[in-house]
């Protein structure tokens, strides 16, 4: 549906149907209002009302909706005719001003001749105020012959506006005793005429707050928005989600005209997550609220950047300290700013009162444009609400029953193994960079074997990277050994080659701390040499620092655009390291570009398609290229069957690992991929057995042979027994892989073994946090028990730093936020309190501290921003 009556601030240009099929959570205050009137309540049973809500709370959308409700209504159409004022009262300045304006409002209403104000302003005179209000009741009563319910907008500034206090007086008597009136009025806060005992209107109005939006009715109203303008894309967000959604109802303060400027971000799909939907909202608010700041004096202005800056409630004190003022000074410029509507007073004490922005999204913008350093408060905010608000097992729903009975469906897929560029094992922790071996003359090969040799017979085994040194001790080693040696065999002013020498022979030796260093002094004798970078980015790789690697390749390829063997170890590094693959592709075909004739460029071309991106179709048309250039490239015939295997062309597969076999007849991966296509895609279970028994003859340290052997015990073949003597194997063997752990303790589950298996699960999730199976059997299988995860948050903690990708970062974050839940709910709060000590706990933890310490009562609501308490409520319910 067409969104040109989508209004945020005009609520009279929207049609009748429109506003009244968009208004939510307000229907139960207009029955309310209206009750009266049905009901014919003599005039001192129906006081007049007072709406108040900040701005954007929907007072003006409710007062037309009240007139709307009675001309709809047969019986109050007949009695009472609604007569709506402007919603800002500009004309209004004095007493007299007030029943103009309702002369002219009125006559408007009823379609009469709209002339009588401004006949009774030619007439003039004194009693202007009394005559335009005894014509108004006339108009009401003799020519029309209804009631008038007054809708008056903005009443705060009406009532400042009566200066004489005896007309004040007068038009209190008429708001409470004229049987022929009924006035519901707005205003954005309470004010002095109102709450004063001395006030003029003290005691008249029964108010009527209008709440925020709440979780379920902010839910019900953008799936009403949604539903009546058609959009699915705000749908499925609300539906796929739910934390982003949440987020912004938090952080908007529940305030229904900034979510329905979030619905119309959605709507036209203007970002793509929460902080781009804040920073839409700070751009279509930032003028108004610009000029809004800019209108203070500067004195004033200056206290207003004061409490913006604290973002909680703030007292007096801190403020003399910050504005080095007496607090006689700052107490004259709150007064003021309080009386303008930009603060108010909340929480503290009698003597040591405090105060914060009234409108909470305007300190969020104020923040966002003019403390960016304060502004990182919000965004760890942002940071845990999008942690809080996932979907999961935990969080956002009931506890989770208890697990006892849980059991895995069914055990887990054997699984292929890739080859990489090496002829490893694709995956494996250790990485590597591809780097080219120049080609050598006589004199260059003679050169660099009296480099191997010495290099080889002289450094010592500390320098290893086995056994990591010191930096200052490395580069002690160089200046003293390394650097000599290579002038002494390569001449006094060595070639950029004689250090690659150098650097390949230390890397050779496992000495990688020494051959970086090596690495880095080259560089400043030929900063320009891509080789050289190419070079340091495998060099840092190797020692598994990716960041660096990724630098140093970016390097190579700047000096050196055309040099293909960069552009690929970029394309490994992008996929495997950092999830970028729009990036690993991109310079994956510059790779290809560069050297079409190299079979390894096509080969790792085929590995991002299969491996990461699951394209296998394109992936087979790779590894095809690779193989037309070297037919025996067998570890692009063993991928080749995968992606073949993964499209359903079985018995292509078969041929393709057979290929494999033909050229590395020993080699233990295709055996086990074999093994792997007999027993979960053609029923051959048999020699699925006999393939796998292969695999671990040809390496008896391959754990994922072992563990396919033992799922194949376990599922096809039912020998349970000889399915634990296999994954234990696969345990021996696995290093750090917590998978094979999984494994058996799905295993022992089956056979009634649960303690056993718990071990084996918390196991598998310290080895292995990575493995999204190793955290979904853990959650189902620990359940409501806090003991799993006193066990495993430690190593999760610990892992944290070690994450590389912003998804990943915050997929653990929310799964260790989980186990917070899990602690505090089992009433081990001193547990979580000293886990959220730890180095590696980010700051956007620490609304859960602040649901601890409140509940502990450390410290009190008073010292929490709005928002940040709205969102600490609904944890602490979780806890």
């Amino acid at each position: 549906m067409d969104m040109c009556h989508f209004q945020l601030h005009h609520p009279d240009s929207v049609p009748r149907h429109v506003l009244l099929e968009e208004l939510v959570g307000r229907e139960h205050y207009l029955e309310q209002i209206l009750l009266p009137l049905k009901e014919q309540r003599p005039v001192h049973e129906r006081p007049p009302i007072l709406l108040l809500g900040p701005a954007g709370l929907g007072k003006t959308s409710l007062l037309w909706a009240l007139k709307y409700g009675v001309e709809a209504d047969p019986q109050l159409q007949a009695d009472w005719l609604p007569v709506l004022f402007p919603e800002e009262p500009n004309a209004i300045g004095d007493h007299a001003d007030f029943w103009l304006t309702a002369i002219r409002c009125l006559t408007e209403s009823a379609g009469l001749v709209n002339d009588h104000a401004d006949r009774l302003l030619e007439e003039g005179g004194k009693q202007l105020a009394k005559k335009a209000r005894a014509l108004f009741f006339k108009l009401s009563q003799d020519v029309l012959g209804k009631k008038v319910l007054l809708l008056v907008d903005s009443f705060d500034q009406i009532a400042r506006a009566f200066m004489n206090e005896q007309d004040a007086w007068q038009f209190r008597e008429h708001l409470v005793q004229h049987a022929e009136l009924y006035v519901v009025a707005a205003a954005p806060a309470y004010f002095k005429a109102v709450t004063d005992m001395d006030g003029v209107f003290y005691d008249v109005f029964r108010f009527v707050h209008l709440d925020p939006f709440r979780r379920d009715l902010a839910q019900q109203a953008f799936r009403k928005w949604a539903g009546f303008y058609k959009s699915e894309a705000v749908q499925a967000l609300i539906k796929e989600e739910p934390q982003r959604f949440h987020t912004l109802r938090v952080l908007c303060g529940g305030n229904p005209r900034l979510l329905r400027q979030v619905f119309r971000i959605w709507h036209r799909g203007e970002s793509r997550d929460v902080l781009g939907d804040l920073e839409r909202l700070y751009d279509d608010l930032g003028a108004d609220y610009k000029n809004r700041i800019r209108r203070l004096k500067p004195l004033v202005r200056r206290t207003f950047d004061a409490i913006a800056r604290h973002w909680r409630p703030v007292g007096v004190g801190p403020l003399t300290r910050q504005l080095r003022k007496p607090s006689n000074y700052v107490s004259a410029q709150i007064k003021r700013l309080t009386e303008e509507g930009y603060i108010e007073e909340v929480g503290g004490s009698e003597k040591r009162k405090t105060y914060q922005l009234v409108e909470r999204f305007y300190n969020l913008f104020y923040l966002a444009r003019y403390d960016r350093q304060n502004y990182t408060k919000v965004t760890d905010l942002v940071d845990f609400m999008d942690l809080f608000y996932r979907p999961s097992l935990l969080i956002g729903a009931q506890a989770p029953a208890p697990a006892n009975d849980w059991k895995p469906e069914q055990p887990r897929a054997m699984r292929f193994a890739y080859y990489n560029a090496f002829g490893g094992c694709l995956g494996s922790p250790k990485r590597r960079g591809l780097v080219a071996r120049p080609f050598r003359d006589d004199e260059s090969s003679r050169r660099f074997q009296m480099l191997e040799a010495d290099l080889t017979q002289n450094l010592p085994d500390h320098v290893r990277e086995d056994r990591p040194v010191e930096a200052a001790e490395t580069a002690a080693w160089f200046s003293r050994w390394v650097g000599p040696l290579i002038e002494r065999v390569y001449g006094e002013h060595p070639e950029a080659s004689a250090w690659s020498d150098a650097v390949l022979v230390l890397r050779q030796l496992q000495a990688l701390p020494l051959a970086e260093a090596t690495c880095r002094r080259a560089l400043a004798a030929f900063p320009e040499d891509a080789r050289l970078w190419n070079w340091l980015g495998a060099l840092c790789e190797e020692r598994g620092l990716p960041e660096e690697a990724l630098e140093a390749y970016q390097s190579a390829c700047s000096h050196d655009d055309h040099y293909a063997l960069a552009h690929a170890n970029l394309a490994r590094l992008y996929a495997a390291c950092f999830g970028r693959f729009d990036r690993a592709e991109e310079h994956a075909e510059k790779a290809l570009e560069k050297g079409d004739r190299e079979p390894i460029y096509w080969f790792l071309m085929g590995n991002l398609y299969a491996f990461h991106l699951g394209r296998y179709e394109e992936a087979e048309e790779a590894y095809g290229q690779a193989i037309d250039l070297r037919e025996n490239f067998f570890t692009a015939w063993n991928n080749l069957g995968i992606a073949l295997a993964e499209m359903g062309q079985i018995e292509n597969a078969e041929h393709a690992f057979r290929r494999t076999l033909r050229w590395r007849n020993q080699s233990a991966l295709p055996w086990n991929n074999l093994g792997v296509l007999c027993g979960e895609r053609m029923d051959r279970a048999a020699y699925a057995e006999h393939a796998f028994h292969r695999a671990v003859d040809a390496d008896k340290t391959l754990a994922l042979a072992h563990a396919n052997l033992g799922l194949l015990y376990r599922g096809p073949l039912q020998r349970p027994q000889q399915a634990e003597d296999s994954l234990m194997q696969a345990i021996e063997h696995a290093g750090e892989s917590g998978l094979y752990y999984l494994d058996l303790g799905s295993l022992l589950i089956g056979g009634g073994r649960r303690a056993r298996a718990m071990e084996y699960f918390i196991m598998a999730l310290k080895l292995s946090p990575e493995e999204p199976l190793c955290r979904e059997a853990f959650l189902k299988m620990t359940g409501d028990n806090p003991y799993p995860w006193s066990e495993v948050l430690p190593s999760l903690l610990d892992y944290l730093p070690t994450l590389i990708r912003g998804s990943d970062l915050q997929t653990m974050r929310h799964f260790i936020l989980q186990g917070f839940f899990c602690l505090a709910r089992a009433g081990r709060d001193d547990t979580v309190t000293e886990l959220l000590e730890h180095e590696a706990v980010h700051t956007c933890f620490q609304p859960l501290r602040e649901a601890l310490s409140l509940k502990q009562g450390k410290i009190s609501i008073d010292q929490l921003a709005p928002e940040r308490l709205a969102l600490i409520d609904e944890v602490r319910d979780m806890i």
